[in-house]
Formats: C-alpha cells, sequence, structure tokens
C-alpha cells in the first residue's frame, strides 16, 4: 500500500495525457479537483491488484461526456459520495474500493478524487491501458463483467440507475442521459469481486502514468 499526495496527482495527469492516445479529455480539471479532495480529505491509498482481497467488491467510477462541457462546468466533489452511496444501496453490499475505467486522460484521476471524497483505496489498474470512446470496450467487459447496474450522477445531484440487457446498451442508454445532463456527467458501475478483477484487469496503469 502506498499513498497518492498532490505530487503525485500532476504527474499521473501529465502522464495520462500521453496514454490517452489523443482520447480521455483534456486532464487540467481532473487534476484542479484531485489536488482540492486531497488536500480536502488527504492522501488516497494506492493498492496493488495482488493486495485487494478477493472478497472486496470494487467498482469503476469515472466521467462521461465531452471533454470541452467539463472544462466549463466541472463538478463539486458531491457526485462521487453520491454515486458510492446510491450504487451501494442497490447492489446491498458495500464498495471496498474504485478501480480505473481507463489510463487516459481526465479519467485517471476521477477515481483519485473520488476515493479521497469517499476514504476508500483505489487500485493501480484499470480496464484499457489507454483510453477508448465506449463504457463497453475494456478489459472488463471482454471478460464478462456487466457494466450495470450503473449509476450517473450530474452536478446538481439527480441520480439516475440504468440495468441493461448487455453492455452495449449501457454505452447507448448512458450517452442519452449524459445528452439530458448537459453533456457530462459522473458515472459508476461495473462492480465486481477483487478476484474477478485480478483476471481481467490491466495492472499498474496508474503507475505507469
Amino acid at each position: 500500500m502506498r499513498l497518492i499526495d498532490c505530487e503525485d496527482v500532476v504527474d499521473i495527469a501529465t502522464g495520462s495525457a500521453l496514454l490517452g492516445a489523443g482520447g480521455g479529455g483534456d486532464p487540467y480539471m481532473g487534476k484542479l479537483e484531485t489536488i482540492t479532495a486531497i488536500r480536502e480529505c488527504g492522501p488516497v491509498e494506492l493498492l496493488d491488484a495482488d493486495e485487494v482481497p478477493d472478497t472486496w467488491t470494487v467498482a469503476s467510477i469515472g466521467s462521461v461526456g465531452a471533454p470541452s462541457v467539463v472544462l466549463e462546468k466541472g463538478v463539486n466533489g458531491r457526485e462521487y459520495v453520491i454515486a458510492h452511496d446510491f450504487l451501494e444501496r442497490i447492489l446491498d453490499k458495500k464498495i471496498d474500493a474504485f478501480v480505473l475505467a481507463e489510463a487516459g486522460g481526465l479519467n485517471s484521476l476521477v477515481p483519485i478524487a473520488a476515493a479521497a471524497r469517499v476514504g476508500i483505496p483505489v487500485v493501480n489498474v484499470d480496464g484499457m491501458g489507454r483510453a477508448f470512446p465506449g463504457l463497453q470496450q475494456d478489459t472488463y467487459c471482454l471478460n464478462g463483467v456487466p457494466t450495470t447496474p450503473m449509476v450517473f450522477v450530474d452536478e446538481k445531484g439527480n441520480r439516475s440507475v440504468i440495468e441493461t440487457i448487455d453492455n452495449d446498451w449501457t454505452e447507448t442508454i448512458g450517452r442519452a442521459i449524459t445528452s439530458a445532463s448537459g453533456g457530462a456527467i459522473i458515472n459508476m458501475g461495473a462492480s465486481m469481486t477483487g478476484a474477478k478483477m485480478k483476471q481481467c484487469a490491466v495492472r499498474g496503469t496508474v503507475d505507469l502514468a
């Protein structure tokens, strides 16, 4: 177990811009929000995959939508806690740690900011090794992890939850919710056990960034 502090966030933001390979959005706003969250709530525990107990429940959290909109309206920090508590209630189980959906741009930083706000660790893994456009295009989905139930929370506190017949529909319906919410929103889903995460995650991507 290690700690992510403000100095680390600056480096992760720079590296994630490269890992995004042109996708994932500008990490600038994510960097500011993560530094603010750590200053207010303290450093974030970073766990390697093998440090996560098999029985834990982990979930991915990120930002969906247009990066230009994120630069305009940002987040206020409450979204992370609301999404975490909402998904816990739906699953009827504790979410023990966050994982990255993608290691690129803004979404390399959202899970760290969220972990600081909620007070849980973030795992040194992601589901892509870079950034891809679709929620359904990660290694979690390729290994049979359903994206839903997935919750969406905007900066006003509006909450939505979807359960879909497959992961492609999550992307389709999720984009409609994102559009209705002003073009950018926080999403959380793809919950899985620690054991399953170890089987399908791309390891070491926070370190790589």
